[in-house]
């Protein structure tokens, strides 16, 4: 029963003095005396104590002794446990102290500025790149509901070498210094490195350089804390115009170069990625209020023919490169494109048509006027520049709301072309996949669930076609960096 429905209980007489005028007397009252005092019986009362549960208190000073006991006693006991508790828990603090002191104790001790701490150009490899005949793989999960550990025990402990993440950022803040550090922590747990998407969602030149320095800050306390290295792509797809800083070739490469320059002095395990989403339909319909101004600086820059306009037989990616300096990876989103979001089979070459930039799936998005040695991003960024080329995010969708053809096949079919002997062997600098794991509504309202360990069909066919490729493949938990980024297996 609530308290509230209860009568109070009365620990006294239910009345201890005479009745007030007009009760049985005429009288007017007299002055009240102390509840708890003591008085004969009145006419028709009952000669018994009053009291529910205790004795009648005897009167004068032994009652005023007796509460001064009681009080004494109770603080003594008050201060006792209060003496007991303080000490249980400077015990318990102190020993939370060692724990996490020993916890705590930095995986790499990063100095950039140290030659020994300098990407070691005599392995031939970039800055966090697996060596030749080895490729990552990976998860951009959905972090409400997901995490490194979580997703592996999907796997049968197989154990996904990056885990990527997305975070905007703003002129005061980077969507949360203690989120990305827990993230970072979760990788750990994993041996996974941390794929960071930083997506500048204003003017990247009113972004000061105390917000940079502080989100590097970050990026190296991951480094070096927990031994997790970090896959950084700040400004992705910046050739699309569905971001702030998309088809603006200036603020973006401006920016990237300052955010470079400045993780670098931080940390070396912290690598910078170039992305910008394949080009084969570019300018992606982007209206002329989404293009720069027909002549301004921006304009020039991305009509790279010259022509007067800004079409698909522009280059798609060349304007947007910050430079080799500034660059450890390269890569591409590549999705499966579907029309109209219906579930239909997709050529058997589609993802080496992407690669190769020409083919029966690439003949079906371009026009005329297409070019293909503008498009051709292997050769241009990879093999052209020596740089390791990943897919940051990448999937084949399906649409639970369609018919046609099932989950499984547009599924199998695309890790299946990923991870090919046609892939390891034409794409040797090809060293990461991320597989976007998340279901999403597109703006139509549509669902697009591009999830690899979702369905139990597709998960169990998923893993059971692994030990076709695993040769090729790195897993988290078999490889770590020395400071300056350089890969090793932790068996070599």
């Amino acid at each position: 029963m609530a308290i509230s429905e209860q009568h109070p209980v009365r620990y006294g007489p239910a009345r201890d003095y005479p009745p007030p005028p007009g009760e049985n007397s005429t009288d007017a009252m007299p002055p009240m005396r102390h509840r708890n005092a003591a008085r004969a019986p009145q006419s028709g009362e009952p000669g018994q104590q009053r009291y529910i549960g205790a004795p009648m208190p005897s009167a004068g000073k032994s009652s005023h002794s007796n509460r001064r006991l009681c009080a004494a006693l109770f603080w003594i006991k008050t201060a006792a446990a209060l003496a007991l508790s303080l000490a249980g828990l400077s015990v318990l603090a102190y020993m939370i102290h060692q724990k996490r002191a020993v916890a705590t104790a930095p995986k790499i001790i990063i100095d950039p500025n140290s030659p020994a701490c300098q990407t070691n150009a005599r392995t031939g490899l970039g800055r966090l790149e697996p060596p030749s005949g080895k490729m990552m793989w990976g998860f951009a999960l959905n972090w409400a509901v997901e995490t490194p550990s979580n997703v592996s025990a999907k796997m049968g402990g197989l154990k996904p070498a990056v885990i990527a993440m997305f975070a905007t950022m703003t002129a005061t803040e980077y969507g949360g210094s203690d989120m990305l550090r827990w993230m970072g922590q979760q990788c750990a747990l994993t041996g996974s490195m941390l794929e960071v998407t930083m997506e500048p969602i204003v003017d990247i030149a009113t972004i000061p350089d105390s917000l940079l320095v502080a989100f590097a800050k970050d990026c190296a306390y991951i480094n070096s804390q927990y031994g997790v290295p970090i896959l950084l792509r700040f400004g992705h797809e910046m050739n699309g115009y569905w971001t702030f800083y998309g088809l603006k070739p200036t603020m973006y490469t401006t920016g990237f170069r300052r955010m470079t320059n400045i993780m670098r002095q931080y940390s070396n395990l912290t690598a910078m990625l170039w992305a910008p989403n394949v080009g084969y339909t570019y300018p992606f319909s982007a209206s002329a209020s989404q293009l720069p101004a027909v002549g301004s600086a921006d304009w020039k820059l991305l009509d790279t023919n010259s022509d007067g306009i800004i079409t698909g037989a522009d280059d798609p990616y060349g304007p947007f490169y910050p430079g080799d300096e500034y660059v450890d990876w390269v890569g591409l989103s590549i999705y499966v494109f579907q029309e109209q979001n219906i579930n239909t089979a997709f050529q058997s070459t589609y993802f080496a048509d992407y690669m190769a930039a020409f083919g029966p799936t690439i003949d079906t998005l371009v026009g005329p006027d297409y070019n293909q040695t503008n498009h051709d991003f292997y050769t241009r960024f990879a093999s052209g520049k020596n740089k390791p080329m990943c897919l940051p995010e990448s999937g084949s969708p399906y649409h639970p709301a369609f018919g046609g053809t099932d989950e499984l096949t547009l599924k199998q079919s695309w890790w299946r072309q990923l991870y090919s002997a046609n892939t390891f062997n034409n794409y040797p600098l090809l060293k990461l996949i991320v597989n976007f794991e998340e279901m999403k509504n597109n703006d139509r309202g549509i669902v697009s669930d591009w999830r690899q360990t979702a369905n139990p069909t597709v998960l169990a066919a998923y893993i059971a076609d692994f030990p076709s490729f695993k040769s090729h493949l790195a897993f988290g938990g078999t490889f770590g960096y020395d400071c300056a980024g350089t890969f090793q297996f932790f068996n070599s």
